[in-house]
């Protein structure tokens, strides 16, 4: 998919809460989120989150990488408080980086699921390739800091995190490798 100029402001109507998607969360954020919360890792990991094994199928090799995701509850994300996010302040990298992730930007599945379910898209200020292609190197340098930390911890996220962890589950092929030269083609 090749990236275009779009226009995009949030309107806080919180359906990007309720739609299907995940929230996965980096370290950084379950630390941050547990301190906001005033809870332990442990505690808002066994009140808040799932664990997730993300299965990445490049040219036939399988790779599974480990993500804890906030819960999702009757109506949405479990942080969902109306239309409104109660950890705003600190809320995950992912939902503060949306729409600008390889996963609404490079991938048509998920850019028809973001625009069919975002209101904001189309509306307010115009960000051009550039910025779009800044903001998914970020979400690269991210990933790649992630899968760095989980390496030196022989991918063990509990290690990494220094908790217990609940039974896994695995998605298989969800998520959207950034290949540099896809996003920087002109």
């Amino acid at each position: 998919m090749k990236l275009k100029s779009m226009r995009f402001k949030c309107l806080s109507c919180g359906e990007c809460c309720r739609w299907g998607g995940y929230a996965f969360l980096y370290p950084d954020d379950v630390t941050r989120i547990s301190e906001h919360l005033n809870l332990t890792l442990q505690e808002f990991i066994n009140k808040y989150c799932r664990l997730v094994f993300v299965e990445y199928n490049e040219d036939g090799e399988v790779t599974k990488i480990p993500y804890l995701m906030l819960g999702r509850g009757e109506n949405g994300c479990i942080m969902l408080d109306g239309n409104l996010c109660s950890i705003h302040p600190v809320k995950p990298f992912q939902c503060e980086a949306a729409p600008f992730l390889a996963e609404f930007l490079l991938d048509d599945e998920g850019a028809k699921a973001f625009a069919d379910n975002c209101r904001g898209l189309g509306r307010g200020p115009k960000f051009d390739i550039a910025e779009q292609r800044y903001r998914l190197s970020v979400q690269n340098d991210r990933d790649g800091d992630y899968e760095e930390s989980l390496a030196a911890h022989n991918w063990n996220l509990a290690e990494l995190l220094g908790v217990s962890l609940p039974e896994p589950e695995v998605i298989e092929s969800c998520g959207v490798i950034i290949d540099d030269e896809e996003y920087n083609e002109d």
